[in-house]
């Protein structure tokens, strides 16, 4: 499956992931026929995930050479978010106060300005420290 999403593209991921389908539907093992109903069940969100939502030149810094890297419609960043959460309330063993898990929380995913924090300069959220000052 992963060698089918590098090398593929818009135009050929849906022809290509129709023969995979018929490929392990054909294959009489069930464990690939419920992988092929997966896929058929998935079909449309894999196929919009050949959507090219920005590109960009990337320079090699071994050999000067230039090419152009094409980032595909995925929900990773999201899922990477999801998982920051999970792991922060995993480690304080749950929050009983929602002001205090929300400030941790958006201090966690803040980097500075660029995430809309201009005055940010790794100061605590909601702090005594920082309303006095």
């Amino acid at each position: 499956m992963s060698e089918y999403y590098r090398k593929e593209n818009l135009s050929t991921a849906e022809e290509e992931l129709r023969s995979l389908i018929r490929d392990l539907d054909s294959t009489g093992v069930e464990e690939l026929q419920s992988f092929a109903d997966t896929l058929r069940n998935w079909f449309r969100e894999i196929i919009n995930s050949f959507h090219i939502v920005k590109q960009e030149y990337v320079v090699d810094p071994k050999t000067g050479n230039v090419r152009l890297k094409e980032h595909r419609l995925t929900s990773s960043m999201i899922e990477n978010r999801n998982k920051i959460i999970k792991m922060i309330k995993h480690n304080a063993n749950g929050y009983t106060n929602w002001e205090r898990f929300r400030n941790r929380v958006l201090f966690v995913l803040s980097r500075g300005p660029e995430d809309g924090h201009p005055d940010r300069q790794d100061k605590a959220v909601n702090s005594r420290e920082n309303s006095s000052k």
